[in-house]
C-alpha cells in the first residue's frame, strides 16, 4: 500500500473516533454527567483539527482528499458508538477506538519512514503521542 492511501485509512478512522466521541458527549449520563461532557468535548475537538491536518497532509502530497461518508466508509476500522450505554462502555469504547488508531499510525510511520517521507514521520509521531495520551486519560477514569 502507498503512504498516500495509508494517510487515506488513518484520515477515516480519525474522522470516525472524531463522530464517536461527538455522540458520546451528546448522549453520556450519570454521576459524572458534567466531567465526561467536558472530557468527550475537548477530546473531539483535538480530533477535529487532527482531521483537517491528515487532509491537509494528503493535499501536501497531490492528491484530493476523501470527503464523504461513502469514501470513508470504504476503510474506516472504528466502529461506530454505541447506542444506550452507560459512561464505564462509553470509555471503554473510546479506549479500544484510540489503541486501534495507534495500530494504523504505526503501520503509517512505517511507511513514511520506508520513503524516506519525515514529514509525515514525524506527523504520525505526533498523532500516536496525541492518542496515547487520551488512551492514559481514558484508562486513568476507569
Amino acid at each position: 500500500m502507498d503512504l498516500i492511501a495509508q494517510l487515506k485509512i488513518v484520515l477515516a478512522n480519525t474522522y470516525a473516533l472524531y463522530l464517536k466521541t461527538q455522540n458520546y458527549h451528546w448522549n453520556v449520563k450519570g454521576e459524572h454527567f458534567a466531567a465526561l461532557h467536558h472530557f468527550f468535548e475537548e477530546q473531539y475537538e483535538e480530533l477535529g483539527e487532527s482531521v483537517d491536518a491528515i487532509a491537509e497532509h494528503i493535499r501536501m502530497l497531490g492528491q484530493a482528499a476523501p470527503g464523504s461518508f461513502n469514501e470513508f466508509q470504504a476503510v474506516n476500522q472504528i466502529s461506530d458508538g454505541k447506542v444506550g450505554v452507560n459512561a464505564a462502555a462509553m470509555i471503554t469504547d473510546l479506549l479500544d477506538s484510540h489503541t486501534l488508531l495507534i495500530e494504523i499510525l504505526t503501520k503509517t510511520l512505517s511507511l513514511a519512514q520506508n520513503v524516506q517521507d519525515e514529514v509525515v514521520a514525524d506527523f504520525m509521531i505526533q498523532r500516536m503521542a496525541a492518542h496515547r495520551k487520551q488512551q492514559w486519560m481514558l484508562n486513568s477514569m476507569r
